[in-house]
C-alpha cells in the first residue's frame, strides 16, 4: 500500500477501531464517506494549476510580442531611417502577422487543453471514484505535461521569426555603420548629406556624425575627386 502511486481508501466501519492499513495511511477519515471526498478534491487542485498554466502563458506571450513591437517602434524612431518607409511598413505588417499567428496558435492549443480536460473531468465523475480516479489523475497529469512541452515548441518556432526581423532591422540602421567606424558628414544646415567635395567650398560649415556624438567642423581644403576633404574641428 505503501508504494502504490493511486489513492487506496480502507475502512471497517468505526473510528475507534485499527487496521494494519491504519499504520501506513497518510490521512485519516471519520467516515469511508469523508475519505472518498478527500480524494475528490484534488481534482480541484487539478484544475487550478491548468488554469494557472493558461494565465502563465498569456502573460508570457503577451509580454514577448509587446517586446518585439516596442523595439520595431524605437527602431523606427532612429534617425536615417526616412529612406526606407516602405520596407519597414511591410516588415511591420510581418511582425503583426506573426503576432496574430502566435496568438491564434496559443488559443487554439489552449482551447485543446481545456477540451481534454472537461472531458476527463466528465469521465471522473461518471464513474466509480474508489477504482477510476488513480488511472484519471495519471492521465490528466500526462495531458498536463504534454500540454507544456506543445505549447513551448510552438512559441519556440514563432520567435525566432520575430527575432530574426528585429536583426534585419537592426542591419539596415545607418547607426550600424557608425559603429563599425564611419562617419555622415552634412552640410552647415543640416539639410543634405555631403558625399562630393566638390559641394563644399573652402570656409563652408559642416556637420560630422559618429557613432558617439557629433563634431562641429570648418572646411579648410578640398581635394577632388578621390582624396579625402581636410578639415578643422571647431569647439562647438
Amino acid at each position: 500500500m505503501c508504494l502504490q502511486s493511486f489513492p487506496i481508501i480502507s475502512a471497517i466501519g468505526h473510528e475507534t477501531d485499527f487496521t494494519i492499513a491504519d499504520f501506513v495511511a497518510d490521512l485519516r477519515a471519520p467516515t469511508p464517506s469523508a475519505a472518498a471526498e478527500m480524494v475528490v478534491t484534488r481534482k480541484d487542485e487539478f484544475r487550478t494549476q491548468i488554469d494557472r498554466m493558461q494565465e502563465r502563458l498569456r502573460n508570457g506571450a503577451s509580454m514577448r510580442i509587446h517586446s518585439e513591437q516596442a523595439r520595431v517602434r524605437s527602431l523606427e524612431q532612429r534617425p536615417g531611417l526616412a529612406a526606407w518607409p516602405t520596407r519597414l511598413a511591410l516588415t511591420g505588417r510581418r511582425v503583426v502577422d506573426l503576432s496574430h499567428g502566435l496568438s491564434r496558435t496559443t488559443r487554439r492549443f489552449v482551447g485543446r487543453g481545456q477540451r481534454r480536460y472537461h472531458e476527463l473531468r466528465l469521465r471522473l465523475e461518471g464513474r466509480d471514484l474508489r477504482r477510476a480516479v488513480g488511472r484519471i489523475t495519471t492521465r490528466l497529469t500526462f495531458s498536463k505535461g504534454r500540454l507544456a512541452r506543445e505549447i513551448t515548441r510552438h512559441i519556440s518556432e514563432r520567435r525566432e521569426p520575430l527575432v530574426a526581423l528585429a536583426g534585419r532591422l537592426e542591419n539596415l540602421s545607418p547607426l550600424g555603420v557608425l559603429g563599425r567606424g564611419y562617419a555622415v558628414c552634412w552640410n552647415g544646415d543640416r539639410t543634405e548629406i555631403v558625399s562630393d567635395a566638390s559641394s563644399v567650398e573652402k570656409g563652408d560649415a559642416v556637420h560630422i556624425t559618429l557613432h558617439r556624438g557629433e563634431l562641429g567642423c570648418k572646411v579648410v581644403t578640398t581635394k577632388r575627386p578621390s582624396t579625402s576633404t581636410e578639415i578643422r574641428t571647431s569647439t562647438e
